[in-house]
């Protein structure tokens, strides 16, 4: 996907970024979606202050985005109550 917007990640940015993604689960189907349109997504969105079903057609499904957000955010809320 090429850099379309001001929010999205640079090369740079997601090789930074790349490696604090979990990986997909073992089990189950192989992850289809990609991660980095995710990230773009979600900052696209912090910088418009758009809805998720007005995302762009450039990005995954809003619904598979929230998924993935909240599963991340989830994640991240665990382990800070477990260091707390």
């Amino acid at each position: 996907m090429s850099t379309a917007y001001d929010s999205d990640l640079t090369a740079e940015q997601w090789e930074l970024l790349a490696p604090l993604i979990p990986a997909a689960k073992p089990e189950g189907r192989p992850r289809t979606t990609d991660m980095l349109s995710v990230l773009n997504a979600i900052f696209y969105l912090v910088v418009t202050c758009c809805q998720w079903r007005q995302l762009p057609m450039i990005f995954p499904a809003g619904q598979r985005c929230i998924a993935i957000f909240a599963g991340g955010a989830m994640m991240v809320l665990g382990t800070i109550s477990m260091n707390i």
